[in-house]
């Protein structure tokens, strides 16, 4: 899995929102990456992560080229999609727990 790259890769991109958060100015645009960065992550995990039981649910057969077709692009959608979907939500939990205050103060 690509995750053993990803994973520190996000560990250290919520250590630079950690010291965004250190400044007043970039405290908003800090959770706005944050969050956006962690569910992005996390729902693109588990959804790559579930393509490996959908063969199996659709009946198909163990080792056939048709199953190994389906996990690969259900890997592929689920990485892709998930990270899509995880940032798009990060963003309006980010947007509602800021209470729509302005990313960078002074620009709207």
């Amino acid at each position: 899995m690509i995750y053993f790259l990803v994973l520190p890769l996000w560990l250290l991109g919520l250590l630079g929102c950690g010291v965004l958060a250190l400044f007043r100015p970039l405290r908003v645009l800090s959770a706005y990456l944050a969050l956006a960065g962690t569910l992005g992550v996390w729902m693109s995990f588990a959804l790559s992560t579930g393509a490996i039981f959908v063969p199996s649910l659709l009946h198909m057969e163990e080792g056939s080229q048709a199953g190994a077709a389906v996990f690969i692009g259900g890997y592929l959608a689920g990485m892709a999609g998930g990270g899509l979907l995880g940032a798009v939500l990060g963003l309006l939990l980010a947007h509602r727990l800021t209470r729509g205050r302005p990313i960078i103060p002074g620009r709207n």
